[in-house]
């Protein structure tokens, strides 16, 4: 009724809801009904051509099924080796290394329990918006209860160096974009000392 999906060769130990996730899960009202954890831990299954017990919204916890994809990725070597070089590879990008967990536990939430290099990266880079977006928040909570002279040291703080506390901010650098420090005190850092990812590229700028 809702993704026009139908299933044929039915066997007797075949569970309705699960079978119709394995080969629907895209399907709104599968979504809606069992929620995304179950389509992932189903697919998840699958892919490893396991067989699948009888799962029902009762007796699945959340804990349950994040124990259950760590296991299937841990009991095949290969694919183990696969994700700890792909990580490797994130830590050398100047990524953060529980960011990079972080990106895993929702791609295996999401049923992706082996993603690509590409994959993971552009996870990684969702976590650390999220993370972002959180701070941002909590910043602009706490400027409602900052004092006249607070709020004048803290945008002070955007124009002077972080680093020496006497010149002016003069330097950005990329690809994080973070515009925090003069050029003099660039010259030491080969990650930024906002965010720790590796400077590619610093740029003098200038106030105008």
């Amino acid at each position: 009724m809702f993704c026009d999906g139908g299933l044929k060769r039915w066997d007797a130990e075949d569970v309705p809801w699960t079978e119709h996730c394995r080969w629907f899960p895209t399907c709104p009202y599968a979504r809606e009904i069992k929620g995304e954890d179950f389509i992932a831990l189903v697919l998840a299954s699958s892919a490893y051509n396991q067989e699948e017990p009888t799962y029902n919204e009762e007796s699945l916890g959340s804990d349950d099924l994040q124990g259950a994809m760590n296991q299937m990725t841990l009991r095949d070597p290969v694919l183990r080796a696969a994700l700890e070089e792909h990580k490797t590879t994130c830590l050398e990008m100047g990524y953060d290394i529980a960011d990079v967990n972080e990106a895993v536990d929702d791609l295996r939430n999401m049923g992706t329990i082996t993603p690509t290099i590409e994959e993971l990266i552009d996870m990684v880079e969702v976590v650390k918006e999220r993370k972002q977006s959180k701070e941002i928040a909590r910043q602009l909570e706490n400027r409602h209860q900052e004092t006249p002279l607070e709020e004048n040291q803290r945008l002070k703080g955007f124009v002077t160096c972080m680093t020496c506390g006497k010149n002016d901010v003069n330097c950005l650098f990329l690809p994080c974009t973070h515009h925090r420090v003069c050029m003099e005190c660039a010259t030491l850092f080969t990650q930024c000392p906002v965010c720790d990812r590796h400077i590619r590229q610093k740029i003098r700028t200038y106030l105008v």
